[in-house]
């Protein structure tokens, strides 16, 4: 190959090379953007360390799944913080609430400590890797060994992987959505039937907590009742999930244990289970922008009445 002729190739194969660079900034820019903070794949690391740089702002701490993600707007309740992950177990709740702590929050009657109690909560984790440690292992900063210790990962490895998240973020959101939308209308029977089968095939093999694990979280509860204020929330489900095996379960362990054991020991809750309609779900188990607002309005309301 003539010189002339290769120096046109390797000008031709950089500017392939920096356009690929620059549109993949601009396609990972973009859906950052969309995704939001809270979808970058390390929120159980960015929350501690916006908790304790806001201090005594943050009056309510509030652990939950992705339901918890999509659901207070916290820029209209400034007031609380997030420990959430994807699919908070219980055995995950009980890590991350020693995590914050250990981090140096304290645990007093001047905060709020808010706990969800949602579906994958009570659903049981065999081994180590509960949702958050998942997620952190694919996406975060750090991943946590056997031992449940945090240990620091190569940086750029993770920094790439944490923004490369945001994408599968939206595609995931964008499919679920369409394949929603697209079976009918949102108050229409063909609806409620589909996320019901879907319901029931999902959790089809799921294990539940047992009675130790249940003796465990009550202890806990009580523990932390001692030193500051804790406020149960049975969160919100679609009516197709709580007709579905899991959501039945459910249903039962808070409407016949855990609520008569929350009321014997004076402890507070928050009943949310019943308050949106099919179309404040953005799909088959998160709020719409607009019901956020909603629930917000809501869970304001709540606190207004406990903190009294």
């Amino acid at each position: 190959m003539k010189k002339y002729g290769l120096n046109q190739y390797v000008k031709s194969c950089i500017g392939i090379l920096v356009a690929t660079i620059v549109a993949a900034v601009i396609i990972i820019g973009v859906n950052v953007s969309i995704a939001g903070e809270g979808a970058l794949g390390d929120l159980y690391f960015i929350d501690v360390e916006r908790i304790l740089d806001k201090g005594d702002a943050v009056k309510i701490v509030q652990f939950g799944a992705s339901t918890a993600q999509s659901g207070i707007d916290m820029e209209v309740f400034p007031e609380v913080e997030l420990m959430a992950t994807s699919a908070q177990s219980l055995d995950e709740l009980m890590v991350l609430l020693d995590y914050l702590e250990q981090k140096g929050y304290s645990y007093t009657k001047d905060n709020y400590l808010l706990l969800d109690m949602g579906t994958s909560t009570i659903r049981k984790v065999k081994y180590h890797n509960m949702a958050a440690v998942a997620n952190i292992n694919t996406w975060g900063d750090f991943y946590v060994n056997q031992d449940l210790e945090l240990e620091r990962k190569s940086y750029w490895t993770s920094a790439i992987k944490r923004y490369l998240f945001a994408i599968e973020h939206n595609l995931d959101s964008l499919v679920e959505k369409l394949t929603l939308k697209v079976q009918a209308l949102e108050d229409s029977p063909e609806v409620y039937e589909a996320q019901l089968e879907e319901w029931n095939t999902f959790t089809k093999d799921f294990e539940y907590i047992d009675e130790e694990q249940k003796k465990e979280f009550e202890d806990k509860i009580l523990e932390l009742e001692e030193r500051t204020n804790v406020v149960v929330n049975f969160v919100y489900i679609t009516q197709a999930h709580a007709d579905s095996n899991e959501g039945i379960i459910f249903n039962q362990y808070i409407d016949n244990e855990l609520k008569p054991f929350l009321e014997e020991h004076g402890i507070s809750y928050i009943d949310s289970r019943n308050v949106f309609d099919w179309g404040d779900y953005e799909d088959r188990a998160h709020l719409t922008k607009e019901a956020q607002l909603k629930y917000t309005d809501f869970m304001k309301e709540e606190f207004s009445r406990i903190m009294q």
